[in-house]
């Protein structure tokens, strides 16, 4: 019996120890399959990773192609168009002689007359220097002096009742016709302003409804106190001919009292700056305000200023005016 007794405690006693050890055997496997889990997703994780950094440009080069595939195209379609409409504007043949039909009808695009006088300064000028004011006056009055205009009686446009004054004859411009003209002047990618114009005894109104510019006189205006005159000298061309330049002279001259009152005929070669470079006695220009040859030529070579008009060709093939500057300073 005792014999037994001991056998089994000694089988417990074994089988505790089997117990122990298992549990001790557990308990040194599982860090190391926490640690493994863990290597496994790490690894895992830095592998995904190399591989998209390496294919990161094919990937994402192939989900444009299957979703903006058509966004892509449309741009290379719009740039053929603009390159079509380069090619299709060649620069014209020019003639450069500055009697010929085709140089007169540049130099009549040099933005002065009585109102815009700026351009001939001793700065160079360029278009935007000028205010849209200035532009639409010398495009609308150029096409009143060469009547682009459709001449209409007053009371077809206007009720009399309107008028203080009386007026018998309204001119028409179209916008048609006056974009025409200001584009011509000054480059096909610019726009007109619609409003009303006031000059010298002169209105340019414009009509919305009718869509266009109504000119009339009114009472009042007066006259110059200058007489100004511009010479074209010669013309000459980039090597791609895209620029057309022109040189001018400008002489101005201004009627001044002494203090004796006695006349005196100041002259300039600048439009809105610097002194005169010269007296005249005798008036120097004619009573229809034209500065005479005489006087023009003692002060070319004594005092007057080169200017150089720079045009450039725009996408319609027409030369714009673009800037003046003054080339040879004055020595007087």
């Amino acid at each position: 019996m005792e014999e037994n007794k001991s056998n089994e405690t000694e089988q417990q006693n074994d089988k505790e120890k089997l117990l122990q050890n298992q549990r001790n055997s557990k308990n040194k496997r599982r860090p190391s399959i926490l640690i493994s889990i863990i290597l496994v997703i790490f690894g895992a994780l830095i592998g995904s990773g190399i591989f998209f950094l390496c294919f990161k440009d094919k990937i994402l080069t192939s989900n444009l192609d299957n979703v903006k595939f058509e966004e892509m195209v449309e741009p290379e379609q719009n740039n053929e168009e603009n390159n079509n409409v380069q090619e299709q504007v060649k620069v014209p043949e020019i003639d450069l002689n500055i009697n010929g039909d085709f140089i007169k009808s540049l130099y009549k695009k040099v933005p002065v007359n009585y109102l815009v006088q700026a351009i001939y300064d001793d700065n160079l000028t360029a278009q935007v220097d000028l205010t849209q004011k200035e532009k639409m006056l010398f495009v609308l009055d150029n096409m009143r002096e060469n009547k682009e205009y459709e001449e209409m009686d007053f009371e077809d446009v206007f009720e009399k009742s309107s008028m203080t004054y009386d007026i018998s004859k309204v001119q028409k411009y179209t916008i048609a016709d006056v974009e025409k003209n200001y584009k011509s002047v000054f480059g096909s990618d610019r726009e007109i302003d619609k409003f009303n114009y006031l000059t010298v005894g002169y209105i340019y109104g414009y009509d919305e409804q009718d869509d266009c510019f109504y000119g009339y006189t009114y009472p009042g205006g007066g006259g110059n106190s200058f007489v100004y005159r511009t010479v074209l000298d010669s013309a000459e061309k980039n090597n791609d001919g895209t620029e057309i330049y022109l040189y001018d002279y400008y002489i101005k001259a201004k009627e001044n009292y002494t203090e004796n009152s006695n006349r005196k005929y100041e002259i300039y070669t600048y439009s809105t700056s610097g002194s005169s470079i010269g007296t005249e006695e005798d008036r120097p220009y004619s009573y229809d305000y034209y500065i005479y040859d005489n006087v023009f030529n003692k002060y070319k070579g004594n005092g007057l200023v080169k200017f150089k008009h720079t045009f450039k060709l725009d996408d319609t093939g027409n030369y714009y005016w673009y800037s003046c500057m003054p080339v040879i300073e004055s020595n007087y």
